[in-house]
């Protein structure tokens, strides 16, 4: 099972919760380094509770916290352009790849890209 080791004691909900909640007033690089201790921190908890409750909490929290007026002029749409494009060229570039080094076939390699 993953999941099985876990943080015990007093300060294990400290460990769990104070990343998010000082984050908010570190600014979005403090956000990029709970992601990264989340993942950590997801090692040792359940897998059902890291996808049920922490994943859609930090996708909700960000995209409430995205101002999409900052992106103005043709240079900005550009980059985010490309920063989806090089995004979604990755996920179904590396899906596919790791699909075909495990022996699957190309409609089911499209399917995990897809998921």
């Amino acid at each position: 099972m993953v999941g099985s080791a876990r943080l015990d004691g007093p300060c294990s909900a400290a460990a769990y919760l104070l990343p998010p909640t000082i984050a908010p007033f570190l600014g979005i690089i403090a956000q990029i380094g709970v992601v990264l201790f989340m993942f950590l921190i997801g090692l040792q908890l359940d897998t059902d509770l890291v996808v049920v409750f922490l994943l859609p909490a930090f996708f909700a929290f960000t995209g409430m916290r995205t101002r999409i007026g900052l992106v103005s002029g043709v240079d900005s749409w550009v980059v985010c352009a490309v920063i989806v494009a090089v995004a979604c060229l990755g996920k179904f570039g590396g899906s596919a790849a790791a699909a075909r080094l495990s022996g699957l076939n190309w409609r089911t390699q499209r399917a995990l890209a897809c998921s």
